[in-house]
């Protein structure tokens, strides 16, 4: 679900993250006005990031990385498994939850959840690698149908 947070209302929005003109910091072209009023703005929540980390892997420069973030979040008790089974049903593709499945069980995630994760995919199809940048494959994993490389 979508998170909402409040900030202070600016007029010089659209110039980007990173120090202003005057030296402050500001955030998306967001710097507060001195009027006291505040904007709103959504963002996604911790868990639809972390999904789309591994679904969009592009995007947050590389699976491996995605991985990271889902370990720590997991580890700190900042995201739940079960939150983030739930997303990955909603939000991933086959491989999406193919490779956060295998993730979350090397993560010794209950295993009723992960049935639900593999009840949704066929893993007879052609294998997933667990990070598609990686050139070497170290082992094949049967039950969700994704090969482990290096960096995974």
């Amino acid at each position: 679900m979508p998170t909402t947070i409040e900030f202070p209302a600016t007029a010089n929005r659209g110039r980007g993250h990173g120090p202003d003109q005057s030296g402050r910091q500001t955030a998306g072209g967001y710097r507060g006005s001195g009027d006291g009023r505040r904007e709103k703005a959504v963002y996604a929540s911790r868990v639809r990031s972390l999904v789309d980390a591994v679904y969009d892997w592009s995007r947050f420069n590389g699976i491996p990385r995605g991985y990271d973030w889902i370990r720590k979040g997991l580890k700190a008790k900042r995201v739940g498994a079960a939150d983030l089974v739930k997303c990955t049903l909603r939000y991933g593709d086959t491989g999406t939850i193919r490779r956060m499945g295998a993730l979350l069980e090397r993560e010794g995630v209950n295993a009723a959840l992960l049935r639900k994760l593999e009840t949704s995919v066929e893993t007879d199809q052609q294998p997933d690698s667990m990070d598609s940048l990686a050139t070497e494959a170290r082992n094949f994993n049967r039950r969700w149908g994704v090969v482990f490389n290096e960096r995974a």
